[in-house]
């Protein structure tokens, strides 16, 4: 699952598509890995004993935090009912740059670019899925830093990877402070049992 756009990285770090490259899908998925492992590592391993589950037996599923999203609504994929899509820079119809839409009766082969995503095909699910978007964005964002330094073989961004980096760690703090839902049970609902906070004085390693 990916939790970051570009679309959205635009709107932190207006200058972030100018660097000669189409997209930063890469550092996308990068940084939804390195969030998974904190979450993982800071939250999931203690909470899974609170409901009755080994850590290391029931491993931790990105999947059921129910937040990211599957395809970016510019290209042709196979989508099932329930897919999440992300409306990004570029789409050419129905629905706004930025907002999630789930598929609850679109299957098959889609054209996401022209399908248009306020039809009755579509709902916008976008409240429900923005909660993880600024923590990966920020990861995200340091990573192309990191990204650019190693292919000019020079470090004019050490400035921004340290800023960058450092607004994600906050964010992950306040991100643990608060209820994290989680579909514990497989249900495909995350209901009022299924969210736990990470009930330890969170330290920074």
């Amino acid at each position: 699952m990916l939790y970051s756009d570009d679309s959205y990285l635009t709107e932190l770090r207006s200058p972030i598509m100018s660097y000669g490259v189409t997209n930063w899908i890469d550092q996308h998925r990068q940084a939804a890995r390195r969030f998974e492992t904190d979450l993982n590592v800071r939250w999931y391993r203690f909470t899974a004993q609170l409901y009755g589950y080994d850590p290391a037996e029931t491993l931790f599923d990105g999947s059921k935090l129910l937040q990211g999203y599957d395809y970016v609504g510019t290209s042709t994929v196979s989508v099932s009912v329930g897919d999440i899509v992300v409306v990004d820079i570029g789409h050419t119809s129905g629905g706004l740059v930025g907002n999630y839409y789930e598929s609850i009766s679109v299957s098959g082969s889609t054209d996401l670019d022209a399908e248009d995503f306020t039809g009755a095909g579509w709902t916008d699910v976008t409240s429900d899925r923005v909660k993880f978007r600024d923590a990966v964005s920020y990861y995200s964002i340091f990573l192309i830093y990191r990204f650019l330094a190693n292919k000019e073989r020079e470090d004019d961004y050490a400035d921004q990877r340290e800023y960058w980096m450092i607004r994600y760690q906050d964010e992950m703090d306040i991100i643990l402070s608060d209820d994290i839902g989680y579909d514990f049970d497989g249900d495909g609902v995350i209901d009022s049992t299924e969210k736990k906070s990470a009930r330890y004085r969170i330290k920074r390693v």
